[in-house]
């Protein structure tokens, strides 16, 4: 999402009444930006995130949900492999470790794939979440550096306020000294 830009143009840069002001009222704008640009990102990604929080908290349900179409894949598979030992394995003990061993490959190719969508939802999760606080962090950074603008400019126009009444005072020093 691209930054929010306050706009300056209506500023009056000779009045540093105005200049402040109008920094001011940007800054406040960008923090409300910032603040609103994390809230709209996570209300619009919430139903997402919500079922990927729910995967990664290991929800065997959402897990074999999202994972259906692999799961249901890998027992046609293992099925065609029984039913193939079943017409063509003679009956005894060469049949039963077959049998043992199918369903075992089975249940560990089902873990894996279980697994990997843990895993995918993890890294979804973080890309998600990285990206939402990245915009809006974004947004409430420039905010507050605008802001140390605002204290800088205000510093700077008192200073200068002090030294003009300052030289004012020591000229009217000086005249004073000239008449006594």
């Amino acid at each position: 999402m691209p930054q929010a830009t306050p706009n300056l143009s209506l500023l009056d840069f000779s009045d540093p009444g105005s200049l402040q002001s109008g920094i001011g009222k940007a800054t406040s704008s960008q923090l409300s930006q910032g603040s609103d640009l994390t809230s709209s990102g996570l209300a619009a990604f919430a139903p997402i995130i919500s079922r990927l929080q729910k995967i990664v908290s290991g929800d065997a349900s959402e897990i074999d949900q999202e994972a259906a179409p692999e799961i249901s894949g890998v027992k046609s598979s293992y099925q065609s492999a029984r039913d193939a030992i079943t017409n063509f394995t003679p009956r005894g003990g060469w049949l039963a470790s077959s049998m043992a061993a199918n369903r075992t490959g089975e249940a560990s190719d089902i873990a894996k794939v279980r697994a990997s969508v843990r895993s995918g939802a993890q890294s979804d999760l973080e890309k998600i979440a990285g990206g939402l606080l990245s915009t809006g962090t974004n947004e409430q950074t420039s905010a507050i550096g605008n802001f140390g603008n605002l204290l800088s400019a205000g510093m700077q126009q008192q200073q200068s306020n002090r030294s003009f009444w300052g030289s004012i005072g020591s000229a009217a020093a000086g005249i004073a000294m000239a008449f006594l």
